[in-house]
């Protein structure tokens, strides 16, 4: 339990070294300003 949540864990049959972070429920990467939209990615080229 999390602040009162349920935790839910579940294996990553996808894993690869080095693609731990950012992986979706579908096994691909997520981008941050897919799952929060308010958050504003700069690079710089």
């Amino acid at each position: 339990m999390l602040d009162d949540r349920p935790i839910r864990v579940d294996f990553d049959r996808g894993f690869e070294e080095g693609r731990q972070w950012g992986r979706g429920r579908s096994g691909v990467q997520a981008l941050q300003t897919m799952i929060c939209p308010c958050v504003v990615v700069v690079r710089k080229n």
